[in-house]
């Protein structure tokens, strides 16, 4: 969620703005929800990557649930509040 929502690095110049993370946006832990429900469906196959591959798979699904909510959609990452209200607004 933090790469959908915040994380970005912008370069000016030919330099890199973010130093740090101070500087850096990531998902705090009051910015997540409070709940985070996960199903691990039973399987003969050997287990392999369980966290890592859904990442790419979170973008799509909040851009989808946008979508459901408003009939808007969501194209440039991250899902910023500027970025969420210029679609809303368009």
């Amino acid at each position: 969620m933090s790469s959908v929502l915040k994380e970005q690095i912008t370069i000016e110049e030919g330099r890199v703005q973010q130093t740090n993370y101070n500087n850096y946006q990531l998902l705090r832990m009051q910015d997540i929800p409070d709940t985070v429900e996960t199903y691990l469906i039973d399987s003969e196959v050997h287990p392999e990557g369980v966290g890592e591959t859904a990442t790419p798979m979170v973008a799509g699904a909040i851009a989808n649930a946008f979508l459901k909510l408003t009939g808007k959609q969501l194209r440039h990452l991250p899902f910023t509040p500027e970025r969420v209200l210029a679609v809303l607004n368009s």
